[in-house]
């Protein structure tokens, strides 16, 4: 290799490379004219690469579908993909919603009985889960008894964990859980049951959830190629597995915004993005739709949430698309929370 490709790759790893250096640190950030005071906007970065919110690596703020802030962080670019982990569920719920319009028989009331013919033998052995709806999955309100927050996911007995680690039927597994509860009484995350949602989707399309996301999806909103882990006796999962760039995420937020149009494409019907962006059901002091997660103070918001704290934030009220890529896995004991974030960003609009 020559002395000048030597420099030049130490110079592309400097810039490019994914650092693990526990402190932030980040090129100067491009910022646009807008609403949203620029100086503020300086403090928020210098408060990034403070790591006064953790390990962030990739942040952008839309205005008006229009890119007003933008840095990257850590070695990261604006091409580097994020691991977005169950922001993948709320993927999931735009390909169901898709998949309604294409088969308009479909209801989320139908019970799932309807939809898993090959595991017949489960739903009549205990009739109870035969009250189970597609509705209750995308709420997760199926009742079936699973916690996915004890113990940590960093432990191997994680209910998740174990669940993904398994060789056996992702869905047999699921619909085998006991179920403790009245459906659609009380939400219970699960991630098990968003691969129901991934099942039907197949079984209703006959493509695997990959072909169908591509075709119907991520193709007519200009993403040609996705990076999505393949499991070799499960297929595609639907709570996580996706590996997008932020620049990716921010259409998916603006497509959300924009109530399922992009490019003037209606690509998600509009009346599905509504109803999966309501509020259904309280967790704590947040609410949950069809896969996406709402909260009311101390403004409306619309979220899509994965594990490490990365997130899609959409402000209705603000038009305003916040994409955040971090690395918050194994330390949560940061000095402020990405809600705090948003709420600062909130506050820099004049």
């Amino acid at each position: 290799m020559t002395r000048f490709a030597i420099i030049f790759a130490l110079f592309f790893i400097s810039i490019c490379g994914h650092s693990q250096r526990s402190a932030n640190y980040g090129s100067i950030p491009h910022i646009l004219k807008s609403n949203l005071k620029t100086s503020k906007l300086l403090e928020i970065n210098q408060d990034i690469t403070n790591s006064d919110f953790g390990i962030i690596n990739s942040l952008i703020i839309s205005q008006n579908n229009r890119t007003v802030f933008e840095n990257h962080y850590n070695g990261y670019c604006k091409d580097s993909t994020h691991k977005i982990n169950s922001i993948n569920k709320s993927i999931t719920s735009l390909l169901f919603g898709i998949l309604l319009e294409k088969h308009p028989e479909i209801s989320v009331d139908d019970s799932i009985y309807h939809y898993f013919p090959q595991y017949i033998q489960i739903f009549e052995s205990e009739p109870a889960k035969k009250t189970i709806t597609i509705r209750h999955i995308l709420e997760m309100t199926t009742g079936f008894e699973w916690n996915e927050w004890i113990p940590h996911y960093i432990y191997n007995d994680n209910s998740l964990n174990k669940y993904r680690n398994s060789d056996k039927s992702w869905i047999e597994n699921t619909l085998r859980l006991k179920l403790s509860k009245t459906p659609g009484k009380v939400f219970n995350y699960n991630s098990g049951v968003s691969q129901l949602i991934a099942h039907i989707i197949e079984f209703k399309s006959g493509q695997n959830l990959h072909d169908f996301a591509m075709e119907n999806f991520f193709l007519p909103i200009g993403i040609k190629k996705v990076n999505w882990t393949l499991d070799k006796h499960n297929g595609y999962p639907a709570w996580g597995g996706l590996r997008l760039n932020a620049a990716q995420m921010l259409k998916i937020g603006q497509l959300i915004q924009n109530q399922g149009k992009l490019h003037n494409q209606q690509i998600v019907p509009a009346n599905w993005i509504s109803d999966a962006t309501s509020s259904h059901i309280a967790s704590d002091k947040d609410y949950y739709g069809y896969q996406f997660w709402t909260r009311t103070e101390p403004f409306q918001m619309i979220y899509a949430a994965g594990y490490g704290d990365n997130f899609i934030f959409v402000l209705p009220q603000q038009d305003i698309v916040i994409v955040i890529a971090a690395s918050n896995y194994l330390n949560h004991k940061f000095p402020r929370t990405m809600f705090e974030l948003v709420n600062d960003i909130v506050k820099t609009i004049q």
